[in-house]
């Protein structure tokens, strides 16, 4: 008897899944290449997002209103795009990887610049600690000299 429960299951799960609906072939389908910028940007402003909320609201930029603005597209069109991709498992997982690949390109970039900028503020810092001498006492200098 559960063996047979089992097997209806197993036929009632079987028949569930065939009827999985492809999205169509949205008409201002936004082009692989597009969608990879996209995502690239999306995916730093929610970073900036997470990292400093306050800072974005106070400059006034509204994420999302940013991105739909500067590629010409609007919500509909991006999920539509999103919803098409994302059922080619592989194609859909390339795209991501080409963005991680992106997004790792820039923070090497920028922890290169944050070495730099550090090396030269060590160095500017010794710098200041070190002042030549000029030949000249320091009026303190002369006081301790001239208790000797």
């Amino acid at each position: 008897m559960i063996r047979g429960y089992h097997i209806l299951l197993f036929v009632l799960l079987f028949a569930a899944c065939q009827n999985v609906d492809r999205p169509e072939k949205p008409d201002n389908l936004i082009g692989e290449d597009e969608l990879k910028d996209i995502l690239y940007d999306v995916s730093l402003i929610n970073a900036a997002r997470d990292f400093s909320r306050g800072q974005l609201k106070n400059a006034g930029l509204e994420p999302n209103k940013f991105i739909y603005e500067k590629y010409d597209i609007d919500s509909l069109q991006f999920a539509k795009t999103v919803a098409y991709y994302s059922v080619d498992f592989n194609r859909y997982l390339k795209i991501w990887e080409d963005v991680s690949k992106r997004l790792e390109n820039k923070r090497d970039e920028v922890d290169s610049l944050i070495q730099r900028t550090d090396s030269i503020r060590a160095a500017q810092g010794k710098n200041e600690k070190q002042k030549p001498r000029t030949g000249l006492m320091d009026p303190d200098e002369l006081e301790r000299n001239g208790d000797n």
